[in-house]
């Protein structure tokens, strides 16, 4: 996909296998998560939670100030309940509805 090689790309793991992956792109915004996903037998588990927090981390450290997400309004809580603030107004892509998800990063 357009921009893959300029994202820093995160996976989880279970005895070896990728189980969930997040890709972050830097932008003119702070960094975008434009991709996280779990293989559904290990969603629920928190291996998205893990995954992202163990990003942010990384990414702390390399200075980001900002990320944020198109999030689908059905993940919109996980989201909060990670620390990030979702902006008003809804919209849509491909038939879903998403809002912007918003985290501040405070550099390391």
């Amino acid at each position: 996909m357009q921009g893959d090689a300029d994202a820093t790309h995160f996976g989880a793991f279970c005895d070896g296998n990728l189980v969930g992956v997040g890709s972050f792109f830097p932008g003119d915004e702070g960094v975008r998560l434009r991709k996280l996903a779990v293989a559904p037998e290990f969603q629920g588990h928190g291996v998205a939670r893990a995954l992202l927090q163990s990003a942010l981390v990384q990414l702390r450290a390399q200075g980001c100030g900002q990320i944020w997400c198109h999030a689908r309004v059905s993940a919109a809580e996980f989201y909060r309940r990670l620390g990030f603030d979702l902006e008003a107004g809804v919209f849509q892509k491909r038939g879903l509805d998403y809002v912007i998800a918003r985290l501040e990063v405070c550099p390391a």
